[in-house]
């Protein structure tokens, strides 16, 4: 029998855009904005295999409330994939990772 692979979703949102402050956060709907997007990529690949990378502990507090994990992910990166980069590096036993941006 061939084992499954495991596949890992990571969504890098921050909140110091320069073009659209605090992004993540805003309300669409009654909800923030990260929320829909991580609602979406559950649905795909699972609440166990889904996890945002924030550089912002109000980020990672807003998605606790709404029962979803994050990675706390402050180093400098300059861009999304970078801070994508670095949080796939504490993760072992990863087949795939795919980068979801907003």
């Amino acid at each position: 029998m061939v084992g499954r692979e495991r596949i890992v979703c990571l969504i890098p949102a921050r909140i110091g855009s320069t073009r659209f402050p605090r992004k993540p956060l805003a309300e669409i709907h009654g909800k923030p904005m990260i929320v829909w997007v991580m609602e979406r990529a559950v649905s795909v690949f699972g609440r166990e295999n889904t996890f945002c990378v924030t550089d912002s502990s109000e980020i990672l507090e807003t998605l606790s409330s709404f029962g979803y994990e994050s990675i706390l992910e402050a180093g400098e990166h300059r861009t999304g994939t970078d801070r994508v980069a670095a949080a796939a590096q504490k993760f072992s036993g990863v087949d795939r990772f795919f980068n979801i941006q907003g």
